[in-house]
């Protein structure tokens, strides 16, 4: 059985109709679960900052997040945009940033994470 996240990353097609077999499972120890994520997701991520989420792709076997931090970026700003000091694959609005701003700082993060990494 191949993992959704993996078919969706390597599918180059375009997908009209899915079909999910789901299995029954325990309510409350799955809710419980669900719980832990999100606490681990509050500590992990900036979700008290506007962003829109992960921003790039990890490649496989590695971290975005992880390559952009290795580079040094954690904390990059240009305009009102910054690479997030928590989570370095979230680009978070700290000031009033446009959307030259972002798209300015997601083309130097992939830059940067080319010259130094070459991924």
């Amino acid at each position: 059985m191949i993992s959704l996240p993996t078919f969706f990353q390597k599918n180059k097609n375009i997908i009209i109709n899915v079909e999910i077999k789901l299995s029954s499972g325990n309510g409350v120890s799955e809710f419980k679960k669900m719980a832990g994520n999100l606490e681990y997701r509050k500590e992990m991520q900036p979700l008290d900052m506007p962003s829109c989420g992960s921003v790039f792709r990890n490649p496989e076997n590695n971290h975005a997040g992880k390559l952009i931090e290795e580079c040094g970026l954690k904390g990059l700003i240009i305009g009102g945009a910054q690479v997030s000091e928590k989570h370095a694959n979230f680009i978070v609005n700290i000031k009033d940033a446009k959307a030259s701003d972002i798209m300015s700082l997601i083309k130097k993060v992939k830059e940067e994470v080319k010259t130094q990494k070459g991924i």
